[in-house]
């Protein structure tokens, strides 16, 4: 039996989470012995009814970096692994390591097998951000990149791939390839059709993302005061954690009333199904899950042409609805103008669609470490 594991930072909601425990579930039913190690033991994510998922006995991955930790971690990971074979009876034959910490740990691993490093954001918007916080910052993160170097990379979209590809000149890199998220679309149809007593009657546009820089909630919240001057019956639903972070922006846009943030949802296709359109402001992203999902969903959106991902889930349905980054004035012209005239998505228009299925992405990756 092929025994292969994925390692993964954390289980904390995120996009990459997501797409990790939907390939588990895809090696599994194609009888491959499949495991996720997850590096700390942060997560939200409903587990209990996986099996093979393992967690590292740290809090966190924070300061992965330093040679301590990163040491301990290291260790570790290489315990766990070995608890693998000896409960499988098999040897592990190849990693995929998914964000930047699990690379690290990866990279560092003594094991001369497949290795296999999944990026999920794009490059040059990561490191432009970094930079702009402070040179620390820049530098640790360039460091964490660089266990890239001459590595096998998969990345979650072509224009990533073609980012990281473009970086040669301080990332030299071994083999860079796409391999487009999965997603399961029977299932996610199945899940939109719950009920759910906490969607609101009203008409509402959805957001759906972490409160990071790259989302920009700011330029969200500003659109979506220009949306209530014309439609004033529209709520905006945000599916996040309201942290303080989110209350300073709720508080400065004075959007508490017009704002309903019911949490974390580990079924969110229901609310994705039953609002108007979903909104995206990202300044850069991979391969944003939730576009697709919203797609699937039936759910037309209205997203910047951020770097990278937009553009390649538009191809074919929603060209017309990408808009500039950093400009909520154009993004707030374009929910209007979805609100009043909403728009039918035609599937089989649909570019991405076969790129996206849980067979394809399966065979690609099993091919990745032929």
């Amino acid at each position: 039996m092929t025994t292969i594991v994925t390692v993964i930072p954390t289980l904390t909601g995120g996009g990459a989470e997501k797409v990790c425990l939907r390939l588990h579930e895809q090696f599994l039913k194609r009888g491959i012995d499949h495991h996720i190690v997850v590096l700390c033991t942060k997560g939200v994510y409903d587990i209990e009814r996986l099996t093979n998922i393992h967690m590292l006995p740290f809090e966190n991955t924070k300061n992965i970096d330093l040679l301590g930790k990163s040491r301990q971690m290291v260790a570790s990971l290489e315990r766990c692994l070995k608890t693998i074979e000896g409960d499988s009876n098999t040897r592990i034959s190849a990693l995929f390591a998914h964000l930047d910490e699990a690379h690290w740990v990866v990279r560092r691993l003594p094991r001369d097998i497949p290795k296999r490093y999944v990026v999920h954001t794009s490059l040059e918007g990561e490191m432009a951000t970094a930079r702009r916080m402070s040179w620390l910052k820049h530098w640790r993160l360039k460091r964490k990149k660089l266990s890239l170097k001459d590595q096998h990379v998969i990345a979650v979209s072509d224009e990533l791939a073609r980012e990281y590809s473009a970086a040669n000149d301080w990332l030299p890199l071994g083999t860079v390839e796409s391999i487009h998220n999965p997603i399961d679309w029977e299932d996610i149809q199945r899940q939109a059709a719950q009920t759910h007593d906490a969607i609101p009657d009203t008409p509402y546009v959805i957001h759906i993302g972490r409160c990071a820089k790259a989302k920009r909630h700011d330029v969200l919240l500003a659109a979506f005061k220009q949306v209530r001057q014309h439609r004033p019956d529209v709520k905006l639903v945000l599916l996040t954690r309201k942290d303080k972070k989110l209350r300073r922006l709720l508080d400065r846009f004075d959007a508490h009333d017009d704002v309903i943030v019911p949490g974390f949802q580990n079924n969110p296709f229901p609310w994705i199904k039953q609002a108007q359109c979903l909104a995206l402001s990202s300044d850069f992203e991979g391969l944003p899950n939730v576009l697709v999902e919203s797609v699937v969903c039936g759910t037309p959106f209205v997203s910047t042409r951020c770097q990278c991902g937009p553009t390649e889930i538009a191809e074919g349905i929603l060209e017309d609805w990408l808009v500039p980054m950093n400009d909520p004035n154009a993004l707030a012209e374009r929910l209007v103008a979805m609100l009043n005239e909403p728009v039918t998505i035609d599937h089989d228009q649909w570019a991405l669609r076969d790129k996206v299925t849980p067979e394809y992405a399966v065979n690609r990756y099993l091919e990745s470490i032929q």
